[in-house]
């Protein structure tokens, strides 16, 4: 199951009743909320993802990959994101599509992702609006990969803190 898409997985439960409660355990979800050009299509992919995020057994968020455009609530995506890390997720992938996640709404997200111990891997894609800060508290004992696309740092000391926080780190790929 967890090898499937998201999508896919749960369609998958539909087919047995043996099965309808197997969706719950996935351990990678993966959210692609890009083409939803439609309010309505918007609308239902939220409530989708709010659902199943419900349903969810308690168990431990091995990748949380989150793919978005314009019309997505960003409430909604920092509660998910909070999710991913209140789980212990171990790989964390953001990908924003251009113009759409604006500096105001990444600040509770800037604590929790580097707030996060279990954290192994992350990568941030393509905020080019986001000025990042790294919090003085960052911590990612544990990250060992680090990749950072089209995002831009408030100032040296937040790169410098970021760094420095990442003792574990093998992997840094940075692009602009």
């Amino acid at each position: 199951m967890s090898s499937l898409p998201m999508k896919e997985a749960v369609r998958t439960c539909l087919l047995s009743t043996r099965w309808k409660d197997l969706f719950t355990s996935i351990s990678n979800i993966e959210l692609d909320g890009v083409l939803r050009k439609r309010r309505a299509l918007r609308n239902r992919f939220m409530e989708f993802v709010d659902g199943f995020l419900s349903l969810r057994k308690d168990i431990s968020v091995d990748r949380f990959r989150l793919c978005y455009g314009p019309g997505i609530d960003h409430p909604k995506i920092n509660e998910w994101i909070l999710y991913a890390v209140r789980h212990g997720v171990r790989e964390l992938e953001l990908i924003f599509q251009s113009g759409t996640f604006e500096t105001r709404h990444f600040t509770d997200l800037e604590f929790w992702v580097f707030t996060c111990k279990t954290l192994l891997t992350l990568r941030l894609f393509n905020l080019p609006s986001l000025v990042l800060t790294i919090p003085t508290h960052c911590c990612l004992p544990n990250l060992k990969g680090l990749h950072l696309t089209f995002l831009k740092f408030s100032d040296d000391e937040s790169i410098r803190r970021l760094h420095s926080s990442c003792n574990s780190l093998e992997e840094l790929l940075v692009q602009s």
